[in-house]
């Protein structure tokens, strides 16, 4: 199901938005984030350090993948 969803909300921004491309910023500890992020076809573009405040206050690291139409 998020696999079909992540493809729906891809192809809403492709088509609907007119957009050309879709970044995704994924928490490097979410394998299954970042496989469907690599099974939609995006390809990863870098990591940023302390990128992203938990809800705890701990700054994570985040990991960018960027799908283009």
């Amino acid at each position: 199901i998020a696999t079909e969803t992540a493809k729906m909300f891809a192809g809403w921004a492709f088509e609907a938005l007119k957009m050309e491309k879709v970044t995704m910023r994924i928490w490097p500890e979410n394998l299954a984030s970042i496989a469907i992020a690599k099974k939609l076809g995006a390809r990863e573009a870098g990591l940023a350090k302390r990128d992203f405040r938990s809800l705890d206050g701990r700054l994570l690291d985040c990991v960018y993948f960027e799908l283009y139409r």
